[in-house]
């Protein structure tokens, strides 16, 4: 089918409709109608039910909705469908960009309707950002050109109807236990192997990580850890370097200690004050002459003791997650002759 519905009262809401066996098709319409501008596939289907088949059904839509950047709309016919030797489970079901946003009861008696909210917006944002999708038009011979448009009047209301759409409080961290447990390894993983063949690309023998006894440095260190481990290496070649500041407290100073020698790394401590009192000294900072007053460059000038590449004679750059090349300026690290890589927040 060559045709695009289009409202002419809301932005963005342009349909298309494929039938039934469509979507199983190698090329199905619905590719190049959301080529050809629209946002919102839907499909009327007859489909009768087998087993097993409505999973093949979401997967569909699912796949359809992503490799579209579209949402797709999918209604089976239901209970009541004229039959002799087959059945109908009425399953209805929405997704947004591979996400399902709603689906009805199956093999209900009664009618039914699955309601969700589409963010066309996010649509076309991600459309426009994706540049393999315009090149897939162009390479189609530009299929708005042999579409026709409908235009319809909608007339939304215009009170609020409130959202019919779940928005997750993290939406980074899955709700489903083994998605997020298998996010969690890939996740973890992506970074050993990342680091992994940095490590081996660039020759480097050992690693300085600063270990403040907080969350961030405390998974560097572990995923660091691993990674020799993973590489055959002695986990002794991660010189680990807590740096006390003004505001360390003594727990947060122990669990930096207990973590590094938990791992078994080599450990070092600088003690950032002096440095830091120093500094703000020449800023004619109040803290230098007592007053406690703590605001950004008094947080600032700590910070950037921390990362700043000579913080004394021994230390490199210092804590985080992203690692880079530095040179070695670690004690261990020059008398090996070795080059070391830093990690620096």
């Amino acid at each position: 089918m060559d045709l695009l519905f289009q409202a002419d009262d809301v932005d963005g809401l342009i349909f298309h409709v494929e039938i039934c066996e469509d979507v199983w098709a190698p090329a199905p319409p619905s590719d190049f109608a959301a080529l050809a501008g629209a946002l919102i596939l839907t499909n009327l289907s007859a489909s009768n039910i087998v087993v097993g088949k409505a999973d093949t059904r979401r997967r569909l839509c699912e796949l359809q909705s992503g490799r579209c950047w579209a949402a797709y709309i999918y209604s089976a016919a239901g209970y009541g469908e004229s039959t002799t030797d087959l059945a109908w489970d009425g399953q209805a079901c929405i997704y947004e960009l591979g996400a399902q946003l709603a689906e009805t009861e199956r093999f209900s008696l009664g009618s039914q309707m699955a309601v969700a909210d589409i963010d066309v917006e996010r649509l076309q944002l991600e459309r426009m950002r994706t540049g393999t999708f315009n090149e897939a038009a162009i390479a189609n011979g530009m299929p708005d050109r042999r579409f026709r448009r409908v235009t319809f009047h909608l007339d939304p209301p215009v009170h609020n109807l409130g959202l019919q759409r779940r928005i997750d409080r993290f939406p980074f961290v899955p709700n489903d236990p083994s998605r997020l447990d298998q996010d969690c390894y890939e996740a973890f993983n992506i970074q050993l192997s990342g680091l992994a063949k940095r490590l081996e690309a660039t020759g480097t023998a050992k690693i300085c990580i600063g270990v403040s006894g907080g969350l961030d440095s405390a998974h560097a260190l572990i995923v660091a850890a691993k990674v020799f481990d993973l590489l055959g290496r002695p986990r002794t070649d991660i010189l680990g370097i807590t740096m006390p500041g003004f505001g360390t407290s003594a727990r947060t100073k122990s669990n930096a200690y207990a973590l590094m020698n938990g791992l078994g790394v080599t450990v070092e401590e600088i003690d950032i004050k002096p440095l830091a009192q120093q500094m703000l000294q020449d800023l004619r900072h109040p803290f230098a002459r007592g007053e406690p007053v703590y605001d950004t460059t008094f947080e600032n000038v700590q910070a950037g003791l921390r990362t700043d590449p000579k913080p004394s004679c021994s230390g490199p750059p210092i804590s985080g997650t992203a690692w880079c090349s530095a040179p070695a300026t670690c004690p261990s690290s020059r008398s090996a002759g070795a080059p070391t890589a830093s990690a620096t927040r």
